[in-house]
């Protein structure tokens, strides 16, 4: 299967982009440039959430709002990722809409790890960063994603620890 990156947005680049496959619509974005409120990509997501018609939707970008877990930088003083607990600017900024729109998963990587967890009816996975976001978008991945429990007893404790605290 050979993936053709859309240019669907505002600056017609490749950096942020949505599509639609079967029953899902998937919003990409970029989390390296402004998608504060107000921003083109803000804006372009809020239109593209607007205009959903399928059953499933998918948000997937780099950097997760919330976790808990790192690779041993993380309990390491005075490291750029000590005790690193996710975006707090995408609290604000994403989470609010990816609530309000019903936005069905987001996927993220940049955590050196594996997380899932739901808050507020969104279901939040995070992969080990090696793994690409783009591989699990295949019919069996995504029947086992629909398939997974995502209560927060399921969920890891230090995302569940992460979550609350933020909340």
């Amino acid at each position: 299967m050979i993936f053709i990156f859309r240019s669907n947005n505002p600056q017609q680049s490749e950096r942020y982009y949505s599509f639609t496959w079967g029953n899902g619509k998937f919003i990409c974005l970029d989390a390296n440039i402004d998608y504060s409120i107000g921003s083109d990509q803000h804006n372009w997501m809020l239109e593209e959430l607007q205009c959903n018609d399928r059953q499933w939707l998918f948000m997937f970008f780099h950097q997760p709002p919330w976790t808990n877990a790192w690779s041993a930088d993380y309990y390491i003083p005075f490291t750029t990722y000590y005790l690193y607990q996710g975006n707090e600017d995408m609290r604000t900024d994403l989470v609010p809409y990816f609530e309000q729109y019903n936005v069905d998963f987001v996927l993220n990587g940049h955590s050196h790890c594996y997380q899932r967890g739901e808050l507020n009816g969104v279901k939040y996975i995070y992969l080990e960063a090696r793994v690409h976001l783009h591989l699990i978008l295949t019919q069996t991945a995504i029947l086992q994603i629909l398939t997974l429990k995502f209560t927060p007893i399921n969920m890891y404790a230090s995302t569940l620890q992460a979550i609350q605290r933020h909340m």
